[in-house]
């Protein structure tokens, strides 16, 4: 029963993290920047929010959620800088900085999470075979 529990909680965290950042994203081009969509925009959003899903997703899977708890802040910081550089003037740059600490705070946290499961399960190994050794 956990397993199907799990597996459903796998899927909506995916498709939420992917929908949310779809919305946000079209939100801070269309409104914040009152740049008209056009096609290669919804493509290109739709790609890098199925990418955030996917991860999200993927992370949430492991035992210890630290990574994934990690990822979800930094996709929260990454938009909300976003948002920020957008509604500041910028002469033109404000689109290319805002979209690139999103790319650099998201790519930051997924990094910086997988690290911390690597080593959160190292240390596991470690504790195990000295537990072993013990007995």
């Amino acid at each position: 029963m956990m397993h199907k529990l799990k597996k459903h909680y796998f899927w909506i965290i995916g498709l939420g993290v992917a929908i949310l950042s779809f919305i946000l994203l079209c939100i801070s081009f269309a409104y914040t920047l009152k740049v008209g969509l056009e096609l290669q925009n919804f493509i290109a959003f739709s790609v890098l929010s199925i990418i955030y899903g996917g991860a999200s997703a993927g992370l949430y899977l492991m035992k210890p959620k630290a990574g994934f708890v990690i990822f979800i802040i930094s996709l929260i910081v990454g938009f909300f800088e976003m948002f920020r550089v957008y509604l500041k003037d910028m002469d033109g740059w404000g689109d290319l900085v805002g979209l690139m600490s999103l790319l650099l705070f998201s790519a930051i946290g997924l990094v910086a999470g997988l690290v911390l499961q690597l080593v959160i399960f190292i240390v596991k190994k470690v504790q195990a075979k000295h537990k072993s050794e013990e007995n």
